[in-house]
């Protein structure tokens, strides 16, 4: 008999913040507010850049990368879509035509992968 194993849970939270952003994440995220699609690797490069730990610090994208690569594919649907909220509240003008001038944070989105994250 083995022993029992909790698997352990990843909380996934996302801080969006212009002055983050690069030249390929900006064209990456026109295409989507166009309505074009990018491919799973442009998502998921885009996600690991805007990824953050429990105090806010920007994870290293090898790190975020990782994390991304153990979900499974519910997780990686509710990881997207809190992901592209965030990318929408901090991009949409507001009622006034000005955008926010705040960081966008959606999150956190709690996942059990299978493979290794820490």
């Amino acid at each position: 008999m083995f022993p029992f194993q909790k698997e352990k849970k990843i909380v996934i939270r996302f801080h969006f913040d212009g002055n983050q952003a690069t030249w390929k994440d900006i064209k990456i995220i026109e295409k989507l507010t166009n309505g074009a699609t990018a491919s799973q690797e442009d998502l998921q490069m885009l996600a690991a850049h805007f990824m953050v730990d429990e105090k806010g610090a920007y994870l290293p994208e090898e790190k975020a990368i990782k994390v991304l690569d153990g979900l499974k594919q519910a997780e990686i649907m509710e990881t997207l879509k809190q992901f592209t909220d965030a990318i929408q509240e901090a991009l949409i003008p507001k009622a006034n035509g000005s955008g926010s001038s705040l960081p966008s944070e959606a999150g956190p989105v709690e996942a059990s992968p299978s493979g290794p994250a820490s």
